[in-house]
């Protein structure tokens, strides 16, 4: 037969069991984060966003690059979880760290490391390379440390953004479903200072941009076609003739090529 005080110290048991459990503070995860890109890996702003999870009862929260935690009752302890932080030391890799405590005066942490810099890199050296299995690899060199983020823009208007995991200075990203029928445009940046963009691989055939509803409604003879490159055949039988429009930068676009069996042939154009 169970003693009676078997009961009552089992439950003084259990109620000691939750209350070294819920009132001892653990941080469960911290992150420092980039406030307008969200990069957990590099900042160019000293004041970065913070998310602090913690389980238990607490009753402060402090963050450091420097450390250590104050002693309990330092009025250094915020009593509400911090939501930001501001980066006080060199620029480069910053270590910052979160410390909470607890009623009983116990003291958890956990640390988070950006790297953070204002300065400007200047990319350099940016090639493109086909892997041959629908992808392709943007390479590119920086004089000084960057994160490095690809955006690419296929002619069918596509978006793909692809970001480093890392900080360095020489630069590697894959593109996936790479399809070479089309053209990208495509710009590297560096610690989100963007280069020029670039088509590849190749520019794109331009779609004429077109100043009235339909091309004039005759045939222009080939002697004026020889302004694009194209042999002039004018007067020979079967001689080429061609619909024009006119760019917005005064260059003919030509819509239509034909073999005019009848030079005196007229026709309109098909509106493009």
């Amino acid at each position: 037969m169970k003693s009676p005080l078997v009961r009552p110290i089992a439950a003084l048991w259990l109620l000691c069991s939750l209350f070294l459990q819920y009132s001892h503070a653990d941080i469960l995860s911290f992150s420092v984060a980039d406030a307008s890109t969200g990069s957990s890996v590099f900042t160019n702003s000293a004041i970065v966003n913070v998310t602090l999870v913690v389980e238990g009862q607490f009753t402060g929260y402090f963050l450091s690059e420097s450390g250590p935690a104050p002693a309990a009752g330092d009025p250094r302890w915020a009593s509400v979880a911090p939501t930001t932080y501001t980066i006080t030391g060199a620029q480069g890799y910053v270590d910052i760290t979160a410390y909470v405590i607890d009623p009983a005066g116990n003291v958890s942490e956990a640390m988070a490391s950006i790297y953070f810099s204002t300065s400007v890199p200047v990319a350099s050296s940016i090639s493109v390379a086909n892997n041959g299995d629908g992808t392709a690899t943007v390479t590119w060199l920086t004089d000084i440390p960057a994160l490095g983020v690809v955006v690419s823009t296929s002619q069918s208007g596509i978006v793909q953004i692809a970001q480093e995991s890392g900080i360095g200075t020489s630069h590697s990203v894959m593109l996936a479903d790479v399809d070479l029928s089309q053209s990208y445009l495509i710009a590297v940046v560096s610690n989100e200072i963007p280069s020029q963009p670039f088509y590849w691989p190749r520019e794109p055939l331009r779609p004429p941009q077109r100043l009235i509803d339909q091309c004039p409604q005759f045939w222009c003879r080939i002697s004026v076609i020889t302004l694009i490159g194209i042999r002039n055949r004018l007067g020979q039988e079967g001689s080429e003739a061609f619909c024009f429009d006119v760019n917005e930068d005064g260059k003919v676009n030509v819509l239509d090529l034909i073999v005019a069996r009848n030079m005196l042939g007229t026709r309109w154009c098909d509106p493009q």
